[in-house]
């Protein structure tokens, strides 16, 4: 039988540490069995060491993408028109933006009064009958 490549090894049955023990490097196999670190051993143990590194990273990359909630941006036309363009706050009732050159600018209602998204203007809450989205979390 010829020298082990790093193919021939089954590597489910590695733990991907590499230990220092009696002044020798060594890595841990699943069934508790010491293999010496030869140079394909080496290259089993810090291949899985890699790949324990990338799963964690993505599992956390999918976590931060599917668990965390999108801010709603206002969405301006590029252009003015002849009539300023009013948008309401998908998170606040007494706000809304107003486009200028295609960038939301935040204003808000006069006290005690919510923005009117049909009539694009400040209206009583009960005309106005806005709902607010609850804010994203952080």
């Amino acid at each position: 039988m010829g020298r082990l490549s790093f193919n021939d090894i089954d590597k489910s049955k590695f733990i991907s540490q590499v230990y220092k023990v009696e002044g020798r490097y060594v890595c841990l196999s699943i069934e508790k069995t010491v293999y010496s670190l030869t140079s394909v051993i080496l290259k089993v143990c810090l291949y899985l060491s890699k790949m324990k590194v990338i799963f964690a990273i993505t599992i956390l990359v999918y976590i931060a993408v599917v668990f965390t909630e999108p801010i709603i941006e206002p969405e301006c036309p590029d252009e003015d028109g002849p009539n300023a363009t009013l948008l309401k706050d998908p998170y606040h009732c007494d706000s809304y933006y107003v486009c200028v050159e295609g960038e939301p600018i935040l204003m808000k209602c006069p006290p005690g009064l919510h923005f009117h998204d049909a009539l694009k203007t400040c209206d009583y809450p009960r005309k106005a009958k806005c709902k607010p989205l609850p804010l994203p979390s952080s």
